[in-house]
């Protein structure tokens, strides 16, 4: 193999020193943008994700808030900071007994958790859609009501496809994590 040996210009190898600088740094931009997109990706499946896991065990925090005995003088945390340590959690199991592991966090986030249902139930109401009611009544019945249904009962209960009645818990869970974790939600 015969070797080549080329000679350029001290100018012309500044040049390409800073193509190639150009370049890297081009491509460095592009893949921290990926990584970037990917991350607000995951972090939007984790919130809805930690929404319906908080929906799935609503009605055993709610039983654990209203028999625990606290002082609410000695909150020392918000619903937003307990969100948050939601979000580093990785085992859905972890997240449950992160809220259950103290009564006051069970009783902030059951707060937090009421209030924004109660919103979202309101701004259903005032949506004067039976689509958007049906949508909350769903996740009620599903989740919060003390006798619950059951996907079949519901579908039966508003003559759809339990399909339609998947979609409509997915989409008030979608809603519902907008209201729990703020615009942040959104992204």
């Amino acid at each position: 193999m015969d070797q080549k040996i080329f000679m350029i210009n001290e100018l012309e190898f500044e040049r390409m020193m800073k193509e190639a600088a150009k370049i890297g740094a081009t491509t460095a931009i592009e893949k921290l943008g990926e990584e970037k997109a990917r991350y607000k990706r995951e972090l939007g499946k984790k919130k809805l994700h930690n929404t319906e896991l908080l929906m799935r065990n609503y009605r055993v925090l709610k039983v654990h808030t209203d028999n625990s005995v606290f002082d609410a003088a000695h909150l020392n945390e918000s619903a937003a900071d307990i969100l948050i340590n939601m979000m580093s959690l990785k085992d859905d199991g972890m997240v449950v007994e992160s809220i259950k592991r103290s009564a006051e966090r069970t009783a902030i986030m059951m707060a937090h958790i009421d209030a924004m249902l109660d919103l979202f139930k309101r701004l259903c109401e005032r949506s004067c859609n039976e689509l958007q009611m049906r949508k909350y009544d769903v996740l009620y019945q599903l989740y919060i009501a003390g006798t619950n249904m059951t996907v079949k009962q519901l579908a039966e209960h508003y003559n759809i496809s339990k399909e339609s009645v998947y979609a409509d818990k997915n989409s008030a869970i979608k809603q519902l994590s907008a209201l729990l974790f703020g615009i942040d939600a959104l992204k």
